[in-house]
């Protein structure tokens, strides 16, 4: 399985910014395979990290770029796509507020949380 997720992820970040192609496993033993790709890290000087995230959760594979709040704990959404198994683009989202959640435990923000503010 982890063999496929990281076929597909090299196969889709052709969709990505030209920077994204160091995926890196973040599967914690949950239900979907995670990954980040480690190319697209960015900071900024209030510890924010903006960053491009895979999830592969049955038959669909969504690309996420994001930015994480150390301080504040948050996760804000700036953009999302959807693609199928064989790599077809099914849906391109990107909101027009940025979306801001609080980061919970036992979630996948929490796993980039650890990755990236630890």
């Amino acid at each position: 399985m982890k063999a496929i997720l990281l076929s597909l992820m090299i196969a889709m970040s052709a969709a990505l910014p030209a920077a994204a192609e160091n995926w890196v496993d973040l599967n914690e033993g949950g239900r979907q395979l995670v990954g980040i790709d480690t190319d697209s890290i960015l900071t900024d000087n209030n510890g924010n990290y903006n960053f491009w995230i895979m999830h592969k959760d049955g038959q669909i594979i969504r690309q996420v770029n994001a930015t994480i709040s150390c301080e504040e704990r948050t996760i804000v959404l700036l953009a999302r796509k959807r693609f199928n198994l064989n790599g077809e683009l099914i849906q391109a989202f990107s909101p027009k507020n940025p979306i801001v959640t609080n980061i919970k435990l036992d979630s996948n923000g929490a796993t980039y949380y650890r990755y990236l503010c630890n």
